[in-house]
């Protein structure tokens, strides 16, 4: 009785897992767009940044000592 208690919960854990996985995805797969989007502007910002720290080296050093 114990094994098929075991092979219940078992299945039932992984068919769960399986639905919850199925869903996340296609909620992923509905918002990738506005991922995509807002990825490439953080991805942007994150340039503009480091040609700022290029640019303005000296500047930087002074004011943020190490």
């Amino acid at each position: 009785m114990a094994g098929v208690t075991l092979v219940a919960l078992t299945f039932s854990a992984v068919l769960a897992v399986a639905t919850a996985e199925e869903r996340v995805a296609s909620r992923l797969k509905a918002r990738a767009p506005a991922i995509k989007k807002f990825s490439g502007y953080l991805v942007m910002l994150v340039g503009v940044w480091m040609l700022a720290l290029a640019i303005f080296a000296d500047w930087f050093a002074k004011v943020f000592t190490v």
